[in-house]
């Protein structure tokens, strides 16, 4: 587990909830307004490592990061930073 995912309460608990049996998109629905919530006042990512990982995984397949925005309700700067932070970490092809 990345030390980035490993600090977040949040995520933990999601992974603790979906690892007991519990469905995976009722749990990231329900925790969503919490991650809103707690989003400064503690280290809370601003977004879902599963909702990164769709962003990585779209942008693999070609998809506009206009496109993906729409498609999972999030600003389009979202998916812009994290295709910064993909293309870093892929390296120059």
């Amino acid at each position: 587990m990345p030390a980035s995912e490993a600090l977040d309460p949040i995520h933990d608990a999601a992974l603790a909830m979906i690892a007991a049996g519990a469905d995976e998109a009722l749990v990231r629905r329900a925790l969503k307004p919490v991650r809103a919530r707690w989003q400064g006042a503690c280290y809370i990512r601003s977004s879902d490592p599963a909702t990164d990982s769709e962003i990585i995984q779209r942008l693999e397949q070609g998809q506009h990061p206009r496109e993906i925005a729409r498609a999972l309700g999030k600003h389009r700067s979202t998916v812009s930073r994290r295709r910064s932070r993909w293309l870093n970490e892929r390296g120059p092809r």
